[in-house]
């Protein structure tokens, strides 16, 4: 698509309390999908719908993506830049994000039964954070296949010598998503790139 002209709770309520900024799905007990927000940024490629939307707002878009299993990205086009009304492109894949006023883009990630670690008194329950990046520490990384979230926040808590983790989203640093883990807990810093947790 190009432009043109703290308290402590247990089970799925913690899990929905703690990614109240994210864009969930529960498809089976051990399956849980989320859309990212990348406000200022469009996702090019891997079109297969676009169409306008009735009212403003990138929710509508992110929650469309969510709903189907062949979207992997979406962008967010607002009102007076492809006609008068907001439009959504939904992506069954994309490239590398670029900066774009106009537009909020989202790709789809993947927590799995993982998310055990941000509820139901897991490792990560207090301190896991998303659109968080702690810069620094870093004693390995490697690429995430399927933008599995979940995956990195397993190794980390299985780690000893981890202390805290970064997961970077599909599309940033490389195509696939990335998992920074660190040997000890640097401070956190805003950022829509990424999440990120600590053990305490």
């Amino acid at each position: 698509m190009m432009i043109s002209s703290k308290p402590r709770t247990t089970g799925l309520l913690a899990t929905l309390t703690l990614l109240a900024s994210f864009a969930m799905i529960d498809t089976a007990a051990a399956q849980t999908y989320y859309m990212t927000t990348e406000e200022g940024y469009d996702r090019l490629g891997g079109d297969y719908k676009n169409y306008p939307l009735p009212s403003p707002g990138a929710a509508q878009c992110s929650s469309a993506c969510l709903s189907e299993p062949q979207c992997k990205a979406y962008t967010y086009v607002k009102p007076g830049i492809q006609g008068p009304q907001a439009r959504c492109w939904l992506k069954n894949s994309f490239q590398m994000r670029t900066k774009q006023d106009v537009t909020v883009s989202g790709v789809k990630v993947y927590f799995g039964a993982n998310a055990k670690h941000i509820a139901w008194g897991g490792q990560f329950q207090d301190t896991f954070h998303l659109n968080q990046d702690r810069n620094g520490s870093d004693y390995k990384h490697f690429t995430v296949p399927n933008a599995d979230l979940g995956m990195c926040m397993d190794i980390c808590v299985n780690a000893t010598k981890c202390r805290a983790f970064t997961f970077v989203s599909p599309g940033i640093q490389g195509k696939d998503a990335f998992c920074w883990l660190k040997d000890s807990v640097p401070g956190p810093r805003s950022d829509h790139c990424c999440a990120s947790g600590f053990k305490q």
